[in-house]
Parts: C-alpha cells; structure tokens; sequence
C-alpha cells in the first residue's frame, strides 16, 4: 500500500515521505496512530505542505542550533506538578508541558 507519512517514523521515512508498506502495518498501525495517511492523487498537495512545514521548522546549520542552545540556557522554567509526600509525582512531565512552559516564559 502506497502512504504519505505525517510524522517521522523510524526506519520508514521522515514526514512527507511516500512510502509502500505492507497493507496490514499501514492499516493497524500507521494510520490508526495518525502517522500516514492514504496516498491519492489529490494527496500530492499534503505532501508538498507537509515538507513545507518540515522545513519552516528544522534547524539549517550549527550556528542555529547553537543559537537556539544560547537561548534556552537562559531560560528558567518552573513547573507546577502534583507530587506525594515523598516527593513522588502523580503523573509524568511530558515533552508538551515543558515546551509550553518554555513559550509562558518568554523563551523561544
């Protein structure tokens, strides 16, 4: 089965990528989970969108990861979780809640 992947996948491809696979690894896994789509005719115009946006937001060169390092090393964050009485959290802090904290802070 011929998919357009909407987010990386290991050992597949990057998001926008078209790949063949296996009809039961795209039908049980791959778009349950949302991370490829069908591929159509008309599905040419997402995957032109989805590389654009892949690339609006990947890091080009050294000099820019190593600016965006500078910037969150100067950033403080704090989070409020709920933990027990031995300091044990309820939960996890997820990659989300930290990136929005970030953002809440003034950061990049």
């Amino acid at each position: 089965m011929k998919i357009i992947l909407t987010h990386e996948v290991s050992g597949l491809g990057a998001a926008g990528d078209v790949v063949d696979v296996k009809d039961g690894y795209a039908r049980n896994y791959l778009i349950p989970r949302k991370f490829a789509i069908r591929w159509t005719k008309g599905g040419e115009k997402d995957v032109e969108q989805i590389r654009r946006a892949r690339k609006i937001h990947e890091i080009q060169t050294i000099e820019q990861a190593n600016q965006v390092k500078a910037q969150l090393e100067g950033v403080k964050v704090r989070l409020a979780v709920r933990a027990g009485d031995a300091g044990r959290l309820f939960g996890s802090v997820t990659q989300a809640d930290i990136a929005s904290a970030i953002k809440a802070s003034g950061g990049p």
